[in-house]
């Protein structure tokens, strides 16, 4: 069994401004770092699982 996770990206610079996502655990980084290359420079938060996390200028997810 796979264990997964929601990703929430919620954009004030992009429409629609909510996208939700649902990835396998390990993959959530990865996902995150892509959002975070395709929207650069946007203002953007990342939820998982409904909890908000930090990330890094570039996407990266700092703390899980």
């Amino acid at each position: 069994m796979t264990n997964t996770v929601e990703m929430k990206f919620t954009n004030s610079d992009a429409r629609p401004k909510v996208e939700t996502v649902t990835v396998a655990s390990k993959d959530a980084d990865k996902v995150a770092r892509w959002y975070g290359g395709f929207f650069a420079g946007d203002r953007y938060s990342i939820h998982i699982n409904g909890e908000k996390v930090e990330k890094s200028p570039d996407g990266e997810i700092e703390a899980r």
